[in-house]
């Protein structure tokens, strides 16, 4: 286990996941901890919705959810306005590994997948469809550089 300085005691990464870390000025955007949240929430439910996945959010928790299942968990940081960390979106990873921890201090709700759910897709596929959709709600351009994706 490795400490990530965040809150929601444990998460999970693994293969089969899309691990998402935006580093974004907020002042550049909204200086609204709330808000950015909200915006990567609706990044992750439009590109659900672009494989016919409905999802959305529920109340008192964030991530994104289908029924009292989470597909997607959301773990943030922001410091002077700079944010960190970020989403883990379960294409087709391993969710067994989540049976031995409580997954975002969460106990009473289960977690899924788009694969548990009859969405079998490559996660290459979602890569490129998360992108669209995060310039689509952020209203920037992304351009990628050797391993990176940038925002202009």
């Amino acid at each position: 286990m490795v400490s990530a300085g965040r809150g929601g005691n444990v998460t999970c990464h693994n293969p089969g996941q899309l691990v998402g870390y935006p580093v974004l000025n907020l002042e550049k955007w909204q200086k609204d901890v709330h808000w950015y949240v909200n915006m990567l929430e609706e990044v992750l439910i439009l590109t659900l919705a672009e494989y016919g996945l409905q999802t959305g959010r529920k109340a008192r928790y964030s991530g994104v959810w289908t029924g009292d299942e989470k597909i997607a968990a959301l773990g943030v940081s922001v410091r002077r306005w700079l944010t960190g960390h970020g989403f883990a979106l379960n294409i087709r990873n391993n969710l067994k590994l989540f049976d031995s921890i409580v997954p975002c201090g969460i106990s009473e709700f289960g977690v899924t997948s788009m694969l548990k759910k009859g969405f079998d897709v490559e996660l290459d596929s979602v890569i490129g469809t998360c992108l669209r959709m995060f310039s689509l709600v952020f209203q920037c351009e992304l351009q990628q550089m050797k391993g990176l994706t940038t925002l202009t």
